[in-house]
């Protein structure tokens, strides 16, 4: 069956129309430059934990932990994923922050350690397996402090659920 151009046309209105949904109008000087996109809920369902250094999502039917002291964590009821995130120490510089994850690494015979860009930071990354748990650990330097990130689960790095809870860290 042969569509009309018109509904092409149709079509394609509808797709860039859904395209510029949530997103505000540029005002004021400078406006043709800027856009702003609207805060999207996260595609897992859950709820978003703020603590005084962190906010993160715990994902529904999941347990939550604040440890206090910029330590907290979330993980599923059978415990078979987890996350974790940490503010340590005082004082330390970015040589520190890569020496404690080597030398985890070593230790662990994990992954050799990269460099990535994440939430704002430059973390270093490794992953390997302790304790029969596949994990991926992230150390980044925030005002003298250690940002940690660990995650954890068979597939952890290609889970929707567990990428939806890294993603939504929010460090303060």
């Amino acid at each position: 069956m042969m569509k009309s151009p018109w509904t092409m046309v149709l079509v394609m209105a509808l797709a860039i129309s859904a395209a510029a949904c949530g997103k505000k109008a540029p005002e004021g000087e400078g406006a043709a430059a800027a856009t702003v996109t609207e805060p999207q809920p996260p595609a897992v369902a859950g709820e978003i934990k703020e603590t005084e250094f962190f906010d993160i999502l715990v994902p529904q039917g999941w347990e939550f932990v604040d440890f206090g002291k910029g330590s907290l964590q979330t993980y599923n009821r059978s415990g078979s994923y987890m996350a974790q995130v940490k503010l340590e120490g005082f004082n330390l510089n970015d040589n520190n922050v890569e020496s404690a994850l080597e030398s985890m690494r070593a230790r662990q015979d994990g992954s050799p350690l990269e460099r990535v860009e994440m939430k704002g930071l430059n973390f270093w990354t490794t992953t390997f397996e302790s304790g029969g748990r596949r994990q991926t650990f992230y150390n980044a330097l925030k005002d003298g402090r250690t940002v940690s990130i660990a995650i954890s689960g068979p597939d952890h790095q290609s889970d929707p659920t567990m990428q939806a809870v890294l993603e939504s860290i929010v460090i303060k």
